[in-house]
């Protein structure tokens, strides 16, 4: 049985994705750290499709390089790049080379509301991701101490909750004190471009017309269509789509839930509009993209 689509990618999701023998490692209810790993090639899952968080992510890259779409915003990842991803994103990987090596910190989200009380660094908030782009060398030996000293408590010392919680609150603080700390959106076009894909993101399945989402941002439909087409190189139609698609494909993968469902979860008519819907923007039915990702 296939977890619920809201409980995809759970802390025990993520600590059965992760080959056992690694020695680097260290999971529990509270976190999950990976240090130094080739993590594609430890997973038992198929990377490449969308997932939806359930925790914090940081994800710190040693080597290689990768492309990810991010709540339908790509981004390229490179050595000495740090992505930081809450919950209710949805991640997908589109491309990585065959030398990346990164470490992975996966905090949970209730560990995160009991450490901080529910008032997490304003960061956190304000933007559904935040991108450390070039942190220095100093940074580099910081971060890389921090998650050495947890590791190293995880592993040696008897679990105290007051210990781990100061532990774990380090690597979230180390961020918000970074100089080098870059939030998506900071021109006119950004912000417009960003405040689209979050009404995108929470609306998709009930509206697919741009009007729905011009009218929120109070905005004609052409200022908008042109905003975003400038900004991105593609449509504001076409993002609404591909929102779509993210959705439609997290549940063909991560549910058991039949087409008929789906169909109705996203607002289609009926299966008939929403398979050729479907296989418009990837070329294969649901059926199909699910039996090639079971």
């Amino acid at each position: 049985m296939k977890p619920n689509y809201s409980q995809v990618v759970s802390l025990p999701d993520l600590q059965q994705y992760v080959d056992n023998n690694l020695t680097d490692r260290y999971s529990c209810d509270d976190f999950l750290l990976v240090r130094n790993n080739r993590m594609f090639m430890a997973a038992k899952t198929d990377v490449t499709v969308p997932i939806l968080m359930e925790n914090l992510h940081f994800l710190y890259m040693l080597s290689g390089e990768m492309d990810v779409m991010l709540n339908l915003e790509h981004v390229h990842l490179e050595t000495g790049m740090m992505l930081v991803i809450g919950p209710t994103n949805i991640y997908q990987i589109e491309r990585y080379s065959e030398d990346i090596s990164a470490t992975t910190l996966v905090i949970s989200w209730q560990t995160l509301a009991r450490i901080f009380h529910d008032g997490l660094p304003a960061y956190m908030q304000e933007t559904p991701f935040v991108l450390l782009t070039h942190p220095d060398e100093q940074q580099r030996r910081s971060f890389s101490a921090l998650l050495d000293v947890l590791l190293t408590h995880a592993h040696f010392t008897p679990r105290n909750e007051l210990l781990w919680d100061a532990l774990l609150a380090m690597p979230v603080y180390f961020l918000s004190q970074s100089a080098n700390l870059r939030e998506i959106g900071s021109s006119r076009e950004q912000e417009v471009f960003i405040r689209f894909l979050r009404l995108v993101k929470q609306n998709c399945k009930e509206e697919r017309h741009l009007a729905f989402y011009a009218n929120r941002l109070a905005m004609t439909q052409d200022y908008l269509s042109r905003i975003v087409s400038s900004y991105s190189g593609t449509t504001a139609k076409e993002w609404i789509e591909q929102a779509v698609l993210l959705e439609a494909k997290v549940m063909l993968h991560y549910t058991d839930k039949p087409v008929s469902e789906i169909t109705y979860d996203l607002g289609f008519p009926n299966d008939s509009f929403f398979c050729k819907y479907f296989k418009r923007l990837t070329g294969i039915t649901p059926k199909q993209f699910r039996d090639r990702h079971k």
